[in-house]
């Protein structure tokens, strides 16, 4: 099971269209627009298909339309290329092609073509869509997630990555959990200190004990849900508004609490063994999950007007309160974010995350959402906190407190002082 994410809109395109074969792999795809890579493991700048083959180099192919039913062909890998004609496209060289294209590389074919697509779409967000094409389910990257902040739109790039029914329902739970974890963050980081003290003391148990240990799914839901009657109280801002109208707190349905809770009992269920197990079950628990991720993308479509930043310098003017600010729109699911160059208050900081509320209104998201360059991947990635562990008694005077920060993009886990000290404070009794 896989998913398609359409542009709501009226056009009629062309779609490039293919397949991958090999001992142990058939699949087809298909790919609206931009560049699309082909190799044994996901891309991080681009689309990619997995080829499952140990022939093929880890970044082998990039292909993409360059005129009307041509194609640009680059051979980053260490393997030559061969096409159908007899000719060859060496490691390191590139070459246009008309479609179709049929070629080998390593133990593997690729075929390449264009397939006309109409796209009508009533529906004003992104679209999650399951499609079938000789009973292999197929995802096709389309350019709507471009609207949403990166560590929500990453999600649905990745999911080209997993070959069977089974993978792709555990990682669909997964960037479920990412975007229950992400409304609670930016609901939290929306509350000043002062009403996140007063939520602290309205909760069930203090706000820093829900992440003791690894933070569950159900307890983000129970965050956005009081998080949610502390807004309602006195709305500050445009976002609030937006977060309260969200009515997580609810459970009528086709709410987004609703939606929110049937993901919790999918991802609970799944954990304990009690969700599908084998093939056939998965795919419809694909096509069940897939259904709810359509209503929480309809549901958050506001945060496509609130661009996510990253603030990369700040230059403070000699005279006057202001500042030269360098800033990464951080939309879309591709890591190659634009640069823009603002005049802002100097308080902005540098490192942190922000979410614009207006053309001169942000919201910084520190503590509960970063970005760091990892040690594993060596490359930045997004995270949220995942878990907070103690250390010291607070009565002594001397409680410290080291936050677990779990990445958007693989789920891999990090640690953080600053991060804890700082939600140590926040949440201070």
């Amino acid at each position: 099971m896989a998913a398609r994410l359409i542009e709501s809109s009226n056009r009629s395109t062309s779609m490039l269209y293919g397949t991958v074969s090999n001992e142990r792999q058939r699949q087809h795809f298909q790919h609206p627009d931009g560049p699309l890579d082909f190799g044994r493991i996901p891309s991080a700048e681009a689309a990619c298909v997995v080829i499952d083959d140990t022939h093929v180099s880890r970044h082998q192919l990039r292909v993409e339309e360059v005129s009307d039913n041509r194609v640009r062909i680059e051979n980053n890998g260490r393997s030559t290329v061969f096409f159908r004609d007899g000719s060859r496209l060496e490691p390191q060289s590139a070459d246009h092609r008309s479609l179709p294209v049929h070629l080998t590389v390593g133990h593997s074919v690729i075929e390449l073509s264009f397939a006309p697509l109409n796209v009508n779409s009533a529906r004003a967000s992104a679209t999650f869509a399951v499609d079938h094409y000789d009973d292999v389910v197929f995802l096709t990257l389309g350019d709507s997630t471009l609207d949403f902040p990166f560590p929500m739109a990453i999600g649905y790039r990745q999911l080209t990555n997993f070959a069977t029914y089974t993978e792709r329902y555990k990682e669909l739970l997964r960037l479920a959990e990412n975007l229950i974890a992400f409304v609670g963050s930016a609901m939290l980081a929306s509350l000043t200190p002062e009403r996140l003290r007063e939520l602290n003391h309205k909760l069930s148990r203090p706000a820093l004990e829900y992440w003791k240990g690894g933070i569950s799914p159900g307890n983000w839901l129970d965050l956005c849900i009081h998080a949610t009657l502390q807004m309602s109280e006195q709305p500050e801002n445009a976002l609030t508004k937006q977060f309260i109208d969200l009515k997580s707190h609810k459970e009528t349905k086709g709410s987004l609490g609703e939606t929110f809770r049937m993901l919790v009992r999918a991802k609970n269920d799944f954990k304990h063994d009690r969700g599908p197990s084998v093939e056939s079950e998965c795919q419809q628990g694909c096509i069940a999950i897939g259904e709810l991720l359509n209503r929480v993308f309809d549901a958050l479509s506001f945060l496509k007007s609130h661009t996510l930043y990253l603030v990369q310098d700040v230059n403070p003017h000699r005279r006057g309160n202001l500042a030269d600010v360098m800033l990464l729109k951080c939309m879309g699911g591709n890591p190659g974010f634009l640069t823009e160059q603002r005049v802002l208050p100097p308080t902005i900081r540098r490192g942190d995350l922000y979410l614009q509320i207006s053309s001169s209104e942000f919201v910084t998201l520190y503590p509960f959402l970063t970005t760091r360059i990892s040690e594993q991947s060596r490359s930045r990635e997004f995270n949220f906190i995942d878990r907070l562990d103690f250390e010291g008694k607070a009565s002594d005077g001397a409680r410290r407190c080291v936050a677990g920060l779990k990445s958007y993009e693989r789920g891999s886990m990090d640690t953080d002082e600053d991060v804890g000290a700082e939600m140590l404070e926040l949440f201070a009794e």
